[in-house]
């Protein structure tokens, strides 16, 4: 049986590492601790790729880019 500190943990550094993926201006330092391989590299080009998707959104709404008419 493995410890609950040891799970939550795990959980926290996988939880970081999404967010450094999904957020592209904050640096976590996760992005080196793992390796992908897989459908899971596949993953993290996808929540890179939303990332930067959703960073291009939040900035163009701020500068204007959609208006209401």
């Amino acid at each position: 049986m493995i410890p609950l500190t040891v799970l939550v943990l795990v959980g926290s550094l996988l939880f970081r590492y999404t967010m450094d993926l999904l957020l592209p201006v904050v640096n976590f330092k996760q992005w080196d601790s793992f390796v992908v391989e897989g459908w899971a590299a596949w993953a993290a080009f996808g929540f890179t790729f939303a990332g930067w998707l959703l960073a291009a959104i939040v900035v163009a709404g701020l500068v204007g880019v959609f208006k209401r008419d």
